[in-house]
């Protein structure tokens, strides 16, 4: 099995297959280049997983409608501190 993330030519939007399992389903990455070297960060737990049936996106929102909300991308404490 492999995982592989793509930038696609325009957006700067990356996706990409975890069949590998190395990530933790709904955590936040953040990726960093150091002296040429990526380096692969977890920060935490995705705001998303703290969404109800009712908020939009939630968990079972389609992944093109998951992908365009930013707030998805900030764990639950960071969207707390940017909010206050």
């Amino acid at each position: 099995m492999v995982t592989r993330i793509l930038k696609l030519p325009h957006n700067n939007v990356l996706i990409g297959r975890d069949l590998s399992e190395i990530f933790e389903n709904g955590h936040i990455y953040s990726v960093r280049k150091v002296l040429g070297e990526i380096l692969i960060e977890d920060v935490g737990e995705s705001s998303l997983c703290e969404r109800t049936m009712y908020d939009y996106p939630n968990r079972n929102s389609t992944v093109n409608d998951i992908m365009k909300e930013g707030s998805i991308y900030f764990t639950k404490k960071e969207l707390e501190e940017l909010n206050e």
